[in-house]
């Protein structure tokens, strides 16, 4: 950014005319005569906005050279589990304090009967959405293990499973970004890619035996 301070602003146009001009070249509307204290404080303004952007400029050349993944949206994180018996795809949440079934994803799971509607509040995160209740223990089957698990049922109809930090802690479960996987114990679930994540209007499939790992 050039900045030339031998100049003045027209009040009108915003034209910036010679410091000694009485009259705005485009315009013709009558400037400033003292004008030069106001033009040193809105170039000094300009001033520091272009060596802010100089900086932003740089910043950006330093992240696109060390990560550029800073460019790629982040795929969220599922893995296959069941619910007695049903087959879904847990969202894994470290973010999430509490781990969340859908009312609906109860229904779907046949564990509705389990929801304790004394327990109601609010769930506040990105948004704020109520609490029916809560499924003191069911077990997530996940490769071959059965991990007691209680739920927080929300009433939702954007989301079914989320596995939350609660249950991840209460499990041991690790993350491995480096093999993308989720590890319990000696099993190693891969999460399921982009692709394979159903829609809302995609069919669900029963899996008989609960369990989706040998």
């Amino acid at each position: 950014m050039n900045i030339n301070f031998n100049t003045k602003q027209c009040p009108a146009c915003t034209y910036m005319n010679n410091i000694t001009a009485t009259a705005c070249t485009v315009c013709g509307a009558e400037l400033p005569k003292d004008a030069t204290k106001l033009d040193m404080s809105v170039f000094a303004e300009a001033v520091k906005a272009s060596f802010r952007q100089s900086l932003i400029d740089k910043n950006i050349m330093l992240a696109d050279e060390l990560i550029p993944e800073a460019w790629i949206p982040v795929e969220m994180l599922y893995i296959p589990c069941s619910i007695n018996g049903k087959v879904l795809k847990a969202f894994i949440d470290t973010g999430a304090q509490m781990t969340i079934i859908s009312k609906k994803c109860a229904e779907y799971c046949g564990i509705d009967n389990l929801i304790d509607y004394r327990v109601a509040g609010k769930a506040v995160g990105v948004g704020e959405k109520s609490i029916i209740g809560k499924i003191w223990c069911v077990d997530i089957m996940v490769g071959h293990y059965a991990l007691p698990s209680c739920f927080t049922v929300l009433d939702s109809p954007s989301l079914d499973f989320i596995f939350g930090l609660d249950m991840l802690q209460k499990h041991k479960c690790g993350i491995d970004f480096t093999n993308a996987c989720i590890i319990i114990g000696d099993c190693k679930i891969p999460f399921i890619g982009k692709n394979d994540i159903m829609d809302d209007n995609d069919a669900k499939h029963d899996d008989p035996n609960g369990d989706l790992y040998d």
